[in-house]
């Protein structure tokens, strides 16, 4: 009988293995892996995405890094600065005023940071899905932006009692980002309207949620980079992690 012919793995790694990065963007591959008798086969990958994926890692990774460090050098820095010297009552006040500001934004970011990694890590599997009212849903992720009762937030729920079916931590999780995003891409004490009504896509019924803000809105370019994770847009988008949209989007 014929021996078995060997595959691909079997068959031993040649040492001028390269990557070819093309001018157009495309990352091809390139490998050789040697065949009995003498003979060569040649593997040629489109290498494109997996490039592209190491790419936004690295991005990300740097970004995290960058912002991690921020807020740790200031505690850091006012740290030694109130133990090398004595302090007096105003001059504490004004540090612990700056400590608390600089720990509530390293832990809105690690928080975000370990949402999108669990998100990127186990996708949907972690969901707990079931059927809850819409309006219970939005009251959960106005409550967590710390918008109830603000006099600038309108409500509108055409069919208040229509039913989602949905994770709710998650569901008001990604909500609450989005409220967060307008509070600040709008006018200080402006006006924010969250709408819901009944929508179908694909043949399906479901519910569709609005917010909209009174800010002066996006340039072309921003819209393009507004779910990029860390992307800051303008000028008067620098508070926040950067992270609340992508985080929005991923979930």
């Amino acid at each position: 009988c014929q021996p078995e012919a060997p595959t691909v793995e079997d068959l031993p790694a040649e040492p001028q293995d390269v990557v070819l990065n093309l001018r157009d963007g495309t990352t091809l591959g390139l490998a050789q892996r040697r065949l009995p008798e003498g003979a060569r086969l040649v593997l040629l990958r489109d290498l494109s995405a997996e490039a592209a994926a190491e790419r936004r890692r690295g991005e990300f990774l740097a970004m995290a890094a960058h912002d991690l460090r921020t807020p740790l050098a200031s505690l850091v820095g006012f740290s030694q600065l109130m133990a090398s010297r004595p302090m007096g009552p105003e001059q504490t006040r004004e540090l612990a005023d700056i400590f608390h500001r600089q720990s509530t934004a390293l832990n809105a970011l690690v928080g975000d940071l370990m949402d999108l990694a669990r998100l990127d890590a186990r996708g949907a599997r972690d969901f707990r899905c079931r059927a809850l009212p819409v309006a219970t849903l939005v009251a959960d992720a106005v409550q967590a932006a710390g918008l109830q009762g603000a006099p600038g937030l309108t409500l509108q729920h055409q069919q208040p009692d229509a039913l989602l079916r949905a994770d709710a931590a998650k569901g008001a999780l990604a909500l609450t980002q989005v409220l967060t995003h307008a509070c600040r891409q709008g006018r200080r004490g402006a006006a924010i309207e969250l709408s819901t009504r009944p929508a179908a896509r694909g043949g399906r019924a479901g519910v569709e949620i609005e917010v909209r803000d009174d800010g002066p809105g996006m340039t072309r370019e921003e819209l393009n980079r507004a779910f990029d994770r860390f992307y800051r847009g303008g000028d008067r988008a620098t508070q926040g992690t950067g992270l609340g949209l992508s985080l929005a989007k991923a979930i």
